[in-house]
């Protein structure tokens, strides 16, 4: 997997990488993988860019 901001990290099998708050970045993977968010329950998953895919707090939650 890898994870393109103002550079590049790649991450292996049981790495950990700690993006900025705030900092827009975007994770890339070639082979399906599996992830782990932990992030605040206020945090925007599109951040102040609304798109197509952008859902409300309370869907991403199962709450609608």
């Amino acid at each position: 997997m890898n994870i393109t901001f103002t550079h590049s990290v790649e991450l292996g099998e049981g790495d950990i990488h700690i993006v900025p708050m705030g900092t827009m970045h975007n994770p890339v993977c070639e082979e399906e993988c599996l992830i782990a968010l932990i992030e605040t329950i206020s945090t925007k998953h599109t951040g102040d860019v609304v798109t197509g895919k952008t859902k409300p707090i309370s869907a991403q939650l199962g709450k609608t």
